[in-house]
C-alpha cells in the first residue's frame, strides 16, 4: 500500500475529542490525513505555513479549540513519505516548524529543506544553529 493510499483510505476521522489539559483543554480535532495533505496542496509557490498556523487553520475549519499536534505531525510525515515514494506531488516543504524554522527531519535534512524553499523563491537565514525563512510572516499563506 502506498502512502497516498494510506492517506486517502477510510479512517474513523476526523474526530473531535477533549484536549488534554497540558494542551490547554477544550475541544481538539484529530484530522483526517487527507485534510492535512489537501491543506498543504493549497499553499502556492513562494508561500509557506508554519505548523502552528497550519493546525490553527484546521481547528478553525472544524470549530474546535485546537488541532492535535501529534497526529498532525504524523500525517505531515506521511505526506513527506508519499512524496518520496512518488505517489503524491504535495509540496510538503512549504510547511515549516514554529516561527518559520526549517525542519531537520525532512528529506536531506536542513540542506534539503533549504534547497526546496530556495527553489520556491524564498530566502533562508541562520540564527545560531537554526535556519529560518527570512521574514517568514511576509510569506504566510492566507486561506480564503
Amino acid at each position: 500500500m502506498t502512502f497516498r493510499e494510506k492517506i486517502l483510505s477510510k479512517h474513523d476521522l476526523p474526530k473531535i475529542k477533549k484536549a488534554p489539559k497540558t494542551w490547554g483543554g477544550g475541544s481538539m480535532l484529530i484530522p483526517h490525513p487527507a485534510s492535512v495533505m489537501n491543506l498543504i496542496d493549497l499553499i502556492p509557490k513562494k508561500q509557506i505555513l508554519d505548523i502552528v498556523t497550519f493546525r490553527s487553520i484546521l481547528a478553525l475549519q472544524h470549530d474546535v479549540d485546537i488541532c492535535c499536534p501529534l497526529t498532525t505531525g504524523i500525517f505531515v510525515k506521511h505526506v513527506v513519505q508519499g512524496y518520496q515514494e512518488g505517489s503524491i506531488r504535495t509540496p510538503y516543504w512549504r510547511v515549516l516548524k514554529a516561527k518559520g524554522a526549517l525542519n531537520e527531519k525532512f528529506p536531506g535534512g536542513i540542506d534539503g529543506h533549504k534547497d526546496q524553499l530556495i527553489c520556491d523563491g524564498l530566502s533562508i537565514i541562520q540564527k545560531r544553529k537554526k535556519h529560518y525563512v527570512e521574514k517568514y510572516r511576509d510569506f504566510l499563506f492566507a486561506v480564503k
